[in-house]
């Protein structure tokens, strides 16, 4: 952050709190068992024409496109650092062995690359 963005409203895309956002949502997506393999988990219904999406329908939807943009970020990861994020949010247990770098490097290196990744297409 620049030294004159200090005390802005401005946004700052990718910072540590934002990826944790992302992260805890994007576990969340995986234990829901929504959407698996692109199809629904409800049937589409029919409109009157004259009812809308609920906010809370959007800020669902929302959240679970995000969601498949972080799953997407984390496949294209190197695997080491794709396992520290999935053993940190309890996606996959403590099974792999760290053995060039540790859970804590590779952990940040993840973190670090997915703020990047979410900066650059522009996810807030």
């Amino acid at each position: 952050m620049k030294k004159e963005e200090l005390g802005s409203t401005a946004v700052v895309f990718g910072t540590p709190d934002r990826v944790e956002w992302h992260l805890e949502n994007w576990r969340r997506w995986m234990r829901s068992g929504q959407e698996v393999d692109s199809l629904p988990s409800r049937s589409s219904g029919v409109s009157d024409g004259g009812t809308s999406k609920g906010f809370d329908e959007m800020a669902e939807a929302e959240d679970r496109r995000c969601a498949k943009i972080v799953d997407a970020i984390l496949d294209n990861l190197p695997p080491v650092e794709r396992i520290a994020i999935y053993i940190e949010r309890g996606v996959m247990g403590r099974v792999f062995k760290f053995v060039r770098v540790t859970y804590h490097q590779a952990l940040s290196a993840g973190k670090a690359a997915l703020g990047r990744e979410l900066a650059r297409r522009g996810v807030w």
